[in-house]
C-alpha cells in the first residue's frame, strides 16, 4: 500500500481480514446467487433509454454498452439487441483486502504484524464498469471540477494552491500562520447512498442547469444502479456493501469529492463564525490541508465543531494535526510551512514505514528504464522542493537510496546534476 513497505503475511491472515470485513452486517449482507445477469439487464435497459431519449448518441450506446443500431425488419427503428460480443460482458467482481502499512509505526512492523485493513472490491470486470468509466469521462469529472471548491486533484495542484497562498497573503499573516492537516475516518465506507445521490442531485442543479430534469434522473439512475452493483464474490459466497462509495469502483473519487464538499459547504464553509481563524483549506478526497490563525486551543476547538455539525451526515475527522510557525505539517507526499519571515518553504515527505526501495539495477530490464527512474525521482524532489541547500540535501539522500539498489554512482551522478542546473 502507500506506506512504502513490503510485508510478507500467511495468506490466512489475509483470508481472516476479508471476512473481518465481509461478515460484518453494517458493511455488507450475504447475497443467495450471484446478482451479475439480473444487474447487467436492468443496466442495458437504462443505456437503450438512454439512447432513444437522446441522452446519449448511438454511437456512444453501442460502443459502451452494446446497444445494437442495426434497424428492425419492419423498418420502425433500431433493434436495440444487446451485442453477442464477450467484450460487453461483465465478468466477476471479488474482493481483497489491501493492507494499510502506513498506519503503523516502523517499530511496528515485526514479525505476527497485523495492520488495518482496507477492503477492496475488484469491479474492472463489474456490471457497471463500462458505463462508470463513461459517466466520469463525460460528465461527472468536469461537474467534479466545477463544484467542490475545496478541491486539489494531485501534488502539482497543492503546490500550485500554496504558491498563490505564498503571493496573495499580508507577510505578517504569513509570519504567524499554523498550517494544518486533517484525515477523515473511513470515508468511502462513511458516505450513505442517500447523502452521495443527494449531493449529486445538488451539484448537477447547481452547475449543470442546462441539463434537463429527465436527463439528471437518467444520470442518478446510473449511478444508483452502479453502488448497487457493489457486488464481489469470496470463497463462493456472493456479497453487497450496504452503505458508502466502493473503493476500487471508477466513480468512487467523482462521488467521494462531491458529497465532502456539499456536505462541508453545508455545515462548515458557509459558517462564517466557524471560519473565521481559517485563512484557508484544500482538500483531496478525504485529506484536507490549510492555514489556521488562531492558538492550538482554537484549532481543536475548531476540529471539534466540524465534527459536531458533519456528524448528522456520518463523517468524521478522526485524524488531523497542526503546526506552530516555521514547523512543517504533511500533505500528500509534500511537507509545508511558512518561515518566521512568512516565506513558504516545501519539502519531500516521506512516510515513517517507507522503505524507499527502488527497482534493482540487476534487473533484467533495457538501461533507459533505469535512468529514467532516477530522472523521474530527482525531477519530482526538483519540483516538490522549493529550497536549493533542501534539495540537495534530499538529492543525496535519494543518490544513497539508488547506490544500495545497485545503480552506478557516476549514472546516479550525472542525472541528479541536471536536476540542479
Amino acid at each position: 500500500d502507500k506506506g512504502g513497505a513490503i510485508l510478507i503475511v500467511y495468506p490466512e491472515l489475509l483470508r481472516n481480514k476479508v471476512l473481518e470485513k465481509l461478515e460484518d452486517p453494517s458493511l455488507y449482507t450475504r447475497l443467495p446467487q450471484d446478482p451479475t445477469i439480473s444487474l447487467h439487464q436492468e443496466l442495458f435497459k437504462l443505456w437503450v433509454n438512454g439512447k432513444e431519449s437522446g441522452f446519449v448518441t448511438p454511437e456512444d450506446a453501442s460502443s459502451t454498452m452494446g446497444v445494437s443500431d442495426n434497424p428492425r425488419a419492419d423498418g420502425l427503428g433500431p433493434t436495440n439487441r444487446p451485442s453477442t460480443s464477450p467484450h460487453y460482458k461483465p465478468g466477476r467482481s471479488y474482493f481483497y483486502p489491501s493492507l494499510k502499512i502506513h498506519k503503523l509505526n516502523r517499530d511496528q512492523l515485526v514479525p505476527g504484524a497485523q495492520p488495518p485493513v482496507r477492503l477492496i472490491t475488484a469491479l474492472q470486470d463489474g456490471v457497471s464498469k463500462r458505463s462508470d468509466v463513461f459517466l466520469a469521462d463525460r460528465f461527472l469529472r468536469a461537474l467534479e471540477r466545477d463544484f467542490c471548491g475545496d478541491l486539489l486533484t494531485d501534488t502539482t495542484d497543492a503546490l500550485k494552491w500554496l504558491e498563490q497562498l505564498n503571493a496573495t497573503l499580508d507577510p505578517a499573516v504569513k509570519q504567524s500562520l499554523h498550517c494544518f492537516t486533517f484525515d477523515f475516518k473511513g470515508l468511502y465506507d462513511s458516505l450513505s447512498k442517500d447523502l452521495v445521490m443527494d449531493s449529486l442531485t445538488e451539484a448537477m442543479a447547481e452547475c449543470r442547469p442546462n441539463w434537463s430534469p429527465d436527463f439528471c434522473n437518467w444520470i442518478t439512475s446510473l449511478v444508483e444502479l452502479s453502488l448497487r452493483s457493489s457486488i464481489g464474490v469470496f470463497e463462493e459466497s456472493w456479497y453487497r456493501q450496504l452503505g458508502g462509495v466502493p473503493t476500487g469502483g471508477s466513480l468512487c473519487v467523482q462521488l467521494a469529492n462531491i458529497s465532502v464538499y456539499a456536505k462541508m459547504r453545508r455545515a462548515v464553509y458557509s459558517q462564517p463564525t466557524l471560519m473565521q481563524n481559517v485563512v484557508s483549506v484544500k482538500r483531496y478526497i478525504d485529506d484536507g490541508a490549510g492555514g489556521f490563525s488562531g492558538t492550538r486551543d482554537d484549532f481543536e476547538s475548531w476540529i471539534n465543531q466540524v465534527n459536531a455539525n458533519l456528524h448528522p451526515f456520518g463523517l468524521i475527522i478522526d485524524e488531523y494535526s497542526i503546526a506552530p510557525p516555521d514547523q512543517y505539517v504533511p500533505f500528500l507526499d509534500i511537507q509545508f510551512c511558512f518561515s518566521k519571515d512568512g516565506v513558504l518553504q516545501t519539502d519531500l515527505y516521506v512516510k515513517p514505514t517507507d522503505s524507499r526501495a527502488y527497482l534493482n539495477f540487476r534487473s533484467a530490464h533495457p538501461r533507459h528504464i533505469f535512468s529514467g527512474i532516477v530522472f523521474s525521482q530527482s525531477l519530482r524532489l526538483r519540483r516538490i522542493i522549493n529550497d536549493d541547500t533542501r534539495l540537495k540535501q534530499r538529492l543525496e539522500e535519494l543518490c544513497s537510496c539508488f547506490k544500495n539498489a545497485g545503480y552506478p554512482l557516476t549514472m546516479i551522478k550525472n542525472i541528479t546534476n541536471k536536476v540542479l542546473r
